[in-house]
């Protein structure tokens, strides 16, 4: 296997179990031993999205399943998976999958 390709699979899994911690794009890229300017490049080439859309949509991912799973309130959902406010994550919520959170858990929780 590429050693490139090896090492994002191993950063992608990372960052799949941390989407609960912040991330900064420094501490990825020394992670990995690259430049911030190198990993964008190296991350986007085998993935076909950049590292902040990716990591966003993980977060919006795993916040969708808590909402639907967990009984916790919407803003602990969007403060745990690092968004600084309820309007940003119901503003990206809602951009994803064209309806807000709460209208998400309301009609998902009902066909369950």
């Amino acid at each position: 296997m590429n050693l490139q390709k090896r090492i994002i699979e191993d950063l992608i899994t990372w960052i799949d179990q941390n989407l609960d911690r912040k991330i900064c794009l420094e501490e990825i890229a020394h992670r990995v031993g690259y430049s911030r300017w190198h990993l964008h490049r190296v991350f986007k080439a085998y993935t076909r999205q950049n590292l902040g859309s990716y990591i966003r949509n993980r977060r919006l991912e795993a916040a969708k399943k808590d909402l639907i799973a967990k009984n916790e309130p919407i803003l602990d959902v969007c403060v745990k998976y690092g968004f600084e406010s309820q309007q940003e994550f119901t503003r990206a919520f809602s951009r994803r999958y064209s309806m807000p959170p709460g209208a998400y858990r309301k009609q998902f929780r009902l066909s369950a």
